[in-house]
C-alpha cells in the first residue's frame, strides 16, 4: 500500500492543487480518494491502466520466461505459465483442459465417452491414475505396452519416478519401437519435475508434447511455483472454469 501510495503521489498535478484540497480530481468534478489523507488528482484507475502496479515485476518476470525459454529450447508455439498448486494441481488442469480441447475438435456429445491413456510406471503416476499403488523398479519394454484402438485425448508419463527409481530416456515415451500410428496427432503430457533443466529436451519429443509441467522445488526454486508449458493451439477457453483449488 505505501507503495502505491507513492506512486499516486509521484503523477499528481501539482497545478491543480487548489482543486485537490476541495476533493476533485477530474474534469467533470468527480471526487477521486486514495488511501491517506485526502484526495489526489490522478484517478487510481489511470494508475492501473498505465501498467504502474506490475511495472516493478514485468521486467523480471519477462526476463525468466525468456531465460527459461532459452535453457529449455522451447518452441515459440509453446507459452510458459508460471502457476501454483503443485503436479496434484496440474493432475485435474490437464484433464479438465485437454478433454474440453479434444471434444471441441472432434464436435462430441457430452455423452459421448473420451479416453485418456496414463503409463502407470511409479508413485505419481499412480497418483494420476487413481489406480491401487503398486511396487515398480523398471519400464517393461515397449513390445509389452498395452495400448488401445481409440484415439485418446491425450497420453500422460512422468518420465523420473525418484520414490521407485524408474526413469525414461531423454526421448521418453518416443524412444525405442515408439507409439503406435493412431497415436501421432495425440498430445502427450509430461511430468518432468525430477529432472527438468538437468539435460535438453530433445526436438523429437518438442515435436509431439503438448504439455510439460514441473514443480520447480526440485530443481529450480524453492517450493510454491509450478511451471507449465503448453502448445499455443492446445489453449481454448472454456464454457466454464471449474474450481481447481479447494
Amino acid at each position: 500500500m505505501r507503495m502505491l501510495m507513492q506512486m499516486i503521489r509521484v503523477r499528481m498535478n501539482r497545478q491543480r492543487k487548489s482543486e485537490a484540497s476541495q476533493g476533485y480530481c477530474s474534469s467533470n468534478g468527480t471526487a477521486c480518494y486514495a488511501y491517506s489523507s485526502g484526495p489526489t488528482t490522478t484517478s487510481i484507475l489511470a494508475v492501473v491502466t498505465g501498467g504502474a502496479f506490475c511495472s516493478v515485476h514485468s521486467i523480471p518476470m519477462r526476463k525468466a520466461v525468456d531465460d527459461l525459454r532459452n535453457h529449455l529450447s522451447v518452441p515459440s508455439n509453446f507459452e510458459i505459465i508460471f502457476s501454483q498448486g503443485g503436479g496434484l494441481l496440474q493432475f485435474s488442469t490437464v484433464v479438465t483442459n485437454l478433454v474440453n480441447q479434444y471434444r471441441l475438435i472432434n464436435r462430441t456429445r457430452p455423452q459421448d465417452p473420451v479416453f485418456a491413456d496414463y503409463l502407470v510406471t511409479g508413485t505419481w503416476n499412480s497418483r494420476q491414475f487413481s489406480h491401487d499403488l503398486k511396487t515398480f523398479d523398471s519400464i517393461p519394454d515397449q513390445s509389452t505396452w498395452k495400448f488401445g484402438d481409440h484415439h485418446p485425448a491425450f497420453i500422460y508419463y512422468c518420465d523420473n519416478e525418484t520414490v521407485n527409481g524408474v526413469e525414461f530416456t531423454e526421448e521418453g515415451i518416443l524412444g525405442g519401437s515408439g507409439l503406435p500410428k493412431n497415436y501421432e496427432d495425440v498430445p502427450i503430457v509430461v511430468d518432468m519435475s525430477s529432472k527438468i533443466l538437468t539435460r535438453c529436451i530433445p526436438t523429437r519429443l518438442w515435436d509431439r508434447v503438448g504439455v510439460i509441467f514441473e514443480g520447480a522445488q526440485k530443481n529450480m526454486r524453492p517450493s510454491g511455483l509450478t511451471v507449465v508449458v503448453v502448445r499455443k493451439d492446445l489453449m481454448e477457453v472454456m464454457d466454464i472454469v471449474p474450481v481447481l483449488i479447494v
